[in-house]
């Protein structure tokens, strides 16, 4: 009787114990959930900050494209201007 009534409180004790690890397990598991979904949630702002700076990007690269293009004009007229300079003093130097 005395050996059932320790075996008794032994498995007693075994049940606390595991109720406490599953207690603390269940809590360390909604930490990590919690902590999961907060890093999910940088993740995506990280990713949508990502994008709106891709598209500045683009349209950047678009502004110096069309820049370029408008320097390219404006060198070749400087350019042509400058020949058309030279051919009239030479016109006005042969005479």
């Amino acid at each position: 009787m005395e050996d059932l009534k320790r075996d008794r409180d032994l498995l007693d004790t075994d049940i606390n114990k595991a109720g406490s690890n599953n207690k603390h397990q269940e809590e360390a598991l909604i930490q990590k959930k919690e902590l999961m979904l907060e890093k999910t949630n940088e993740i995506n702002a990280i990713k949508k900050e990502i994008d709106k700076k891709n598209k500045k990007i683009n349209t950047l690269e678009k502004e110096k494209e069309k820049y370029g293009m408008t320097a390219a004009k404006a060198n070749a007229k400087y350019f042509h201007s400058l020949e058309e300079i030279k051919l009239k003093d030479n016109l006005i130097s042969e005479f």
